[in-house]
C-alpha cells in the first residue's frame, strides 16, 4: 500500500465505518427532547429567507447561537424537510470528527495508530446520542476539536501552518455561532497547556497561530453585530438565555464536586487514553514534536474539567467538548517504539479489534435500548390527533407546550395547514380574550390556572411526553 491508495484508503475505511454508524434508522420517528428547538427555526428560515434572526413559530428565538440552525437549513434544501436531512448534520460532524481525529493522529504519530484513532472517535459511546439526533452538541464537538488539535499543531513544534490556520479560524467561527462560548473553557484550556508543556508563551505570539484566533474573533463579531442590526428592526421580543442557568448552584454541590471523576467514566473507553502520553515510553522517534502535542491533549483535557467544574458545571454531558479532541491519543499509543507486553497494561488496551467488537456490540444495544425508545417520545403523534381538531387554516396560539415539545405543534399546524404563534403569557391571555384557538398546558403551571378565568371550551385534550395540554376556545367565540 503505497503512494495515494495508500492515502485514501483509511479515509474510506472511516467514512464506511462512519457511515454504518450512523446512517441506519437515522430518519426513523419524529423530532423529539429539543431537537424541536434546532430543527423547526431552521425550516422557518427557508420559509422567510430570514437566516440571521432564528425564528421558532414567528417568535425570534436567541436561546442559542444560528450555525446549527443554517446547517439543517442547508441539508433540509438538498434532502427536503424531514428528519433524516436534520439529522444529517450531526452524522456528517461525526464524520468530520473521526476523519480529523485520523489526520492529525497521522500528521503527528504516523500511520501506525492513526486508523485506530479515527475508528476510536467514531465507537466513543458518549458521542453517540449527539452524532445521531438534530442537537448542537455534535457541530459544537467537531469544532472545538479542530480548535484544540489545530491550536496544540500551531502552537508546538513545526510542520505546515498556514493551512492549519485556515482551519482553526474557521473552527473558532463555528464554535462561536455553533454554541457561543459553551466550548471556550476546553479551547482555552488546550493553549494554555500547549504553553506549559512548552515552556513558554511565546507560541502564543506566532504569525498563524495570532492571523487565526484574531479572524475567527473578527468573523464571529460580524456575524452577531449584523444580527443585532436585522433584531433590531424587527417588532417582537426575542426568547434569550442566560449561561448563568446552568452554573453554580449550592443544592447541586455534590453533584459539581463530582463532575471530573464522573466526566471520566463517563467518556470510558476514549478517556483511558489519557494515560499514555506521561509514560516513560518514546513516541515514535526522540527527540520530535510528538510526545509534546500528545501531553498537551491530554493535560488540556484535565484542565479543561477543573474548568467547567470551577465554572459550576454538574451534567458529564457538557464535558463532550473537553473529550472530543483525545482521540488521537489512541494514535499515540499505537506509535510508541514497543507495544507495551501483554500484561504489562490491561491486555485488552493492547487489543484493537477485541475493544472494536465490544463497542459494536454496546451500540446495538444503543439503537435498540436507548435510541429507540427514545424517539418514540416524540410528539409527531399527539401532533397528528391534534391537527384533526384544529380547523383549516386557523391560527393557534401557545407558549408552555412550545416550551415543553414544540415539534406536537409542528406536526399539528402542518397537518392542519394551521399557523402557529408563540407568545408569552400575556399574548396567550389576550388570545383567549379574543376568541382564537389556544393551546394550553393543563397538567400543572400557570397555564392550567387560565382554563378557570375563561369559558372555554375544550376541543381537543391530548398528552405528550410527561405533560397534558388542550387545545380550547372560548364558548361564546364566533
Amino acid at each position: 500500500m503505497t503512494g495515494r491508495t495508500g492515502n485514501i484508503r483509511p479515509v474510506l475505511l472511516l467514512v464506511a465505518l462512519c457511515a454504518a454508524l450512523y446512517l441506519p434508522w437515522l430518519g426513523a420517528g419524529g423530532l423529539t427532547y429539543t431537537e424541536g428547538h434546532r430543527v423547526i427555526p431552521a425550516w422557518e428560515m427557508l420559509d422567510t429567507g430570514d437566516w440571521l434572526v432564528p425564528r421558532l413559530f414567528d417568535r425570534p428565538y436567541l436561546r442559542k447561537p444560528p450555525g446549527m440552525q443554517w446547517a439543517v437549513a442547508a441539508s433540509s434544501m438538498v434532502f427536503g424537510r424531514t428528519e433524516f436531512a436534520a439529522r444529517l448534520v450531526s452524522a456528517v460532524c461525526a464524520t468530520g470528527m473521526a476523519l480529523a481525529a485520523y489526520g492529525f493522529a497521522r500528521a503527528w504519530f504516523g500511520r501506525r495508530g492513526a486508523l485506530l484513532a479515527g475508528a476510536a472517535q467514531a465507537l466513543a459511546p458518549m458521542f453517540w446520542e449527539a452524532d445521531r439526533s438534530a442537537e448542537i452538541e455534535a457541530l459544537n464537538n467537531l469544532c472545538v476539536q479542530f480548535c484544540v488539535l489545530a491550536g496544540i499543531h500551531l502552537l508546538i513544534g513545526r510542520g505546515k501552518r498556514w493551512g492549519v490556520s485556515g482551519l482553526l479560524a474557521l473552527a473558532l467561527f463555528g464554535m462561536v455561532v455553533a454554541k457561543g462560548p459553551a466550548g471556550a473553557p476546553v479551547v482555552v484550556a488546550s493553549w494554555v497547556a500547549a504553553c506549559i508543556v512548552a515552556h513558554s508563551l511565546r507560541p502564543l505570539f506566532r504569525a498563524p497561530f495570532l492571523t487565526a484566533v484574531l479572524t475567527g474573533v473578527v468573523l464571529s463579531g460580524a456575524v452577531f453585530a449584523a444580527i443585532a442590526w436585522r433584531l433590531a428592526r424587527i417588532d417582537a421580543e426575542p426568547v434569550t438565555q442566560g449561561v448563568g442557568e446552568f452554573m453554580w448552584s449550592v443544592d447541586r454541590l455534590p453533584r459539581i464536586l463530582a463532575l471530573g471523576p464522573t466526566g471520566l467514566l463517563y467518556a470510558l473507553p476514549l478517556s483511558l487514553a489519557l494515560l499514555p502520553p506521561f509514560s516513560r515510553r518514546p513516541i515514535v522517534e526522540e527527540p520530535s514534536d510528538a510526545r509534546p502535542r500528545a501531553q498537551a491533549i491530554a493535560l488540556g483535557c484535565v484542565l479543561s474539567l477543573v474548568a467547567y467544574t470551577a465554572l459550576g458545571i454538574d451534567n458529564p454531558r457538557y464535558l463532550q467538548p473537553a473529550f472530543a479532541p483525545i482521540a488521537p491519543l489512541v494514535g499515540s499509543f499505537f506509535a510508541t517504539r514497543t507495544v507495551p507486553a501483554r500484561g504489562a497494561l490491561a491486555p485488552s488496551i493492547a487489543s484493537p479489534v477485541l475493544w472494536g467488537m465490544v463497542l459494536v456490540i454496546a451500540f446495538a444495544g444503543f439503537l435498540g435500548g436507548y435510541e429507540r425508545p427514545r424517539r418514540a417520545t416524540s410528539g409527531e403523534r399527539a401532533g397528528e390527533l391534534l391537527a384533526r381538531a384544529i380547523p383549516h387554516d386557523a391560527e393557534v396560539w401557545a407558549n408552555e407546550v412550545v416550551e415543553s415539545r414544540p415539534e406536537t405543534l409542528y406536526y399539528a399546524a402542518r397537518g392542519a395547514d394551521a399557523t402557529v404563534r408563540w407568545g408569552d403569557r400575556r399574548q396567550v391571555e389576550l388570545a383567549l380574550a379574543s376568541g382564537r384557538f389556544c393551546v394550553l398546558r393543563t397538567d400543572a403551571g400557570p397555564e392550567s390556572e387560565l382554563l378557570g378565568r375563561f369559558e372555554l371550551e375544550r376541543i381537543f385534550e391530548g398528552e405528550g411526553h410527561k405533560f397534558a395540554f388542550a387545545l380550547v376556545r372560548r364558548r361564546d367565540a364566533e
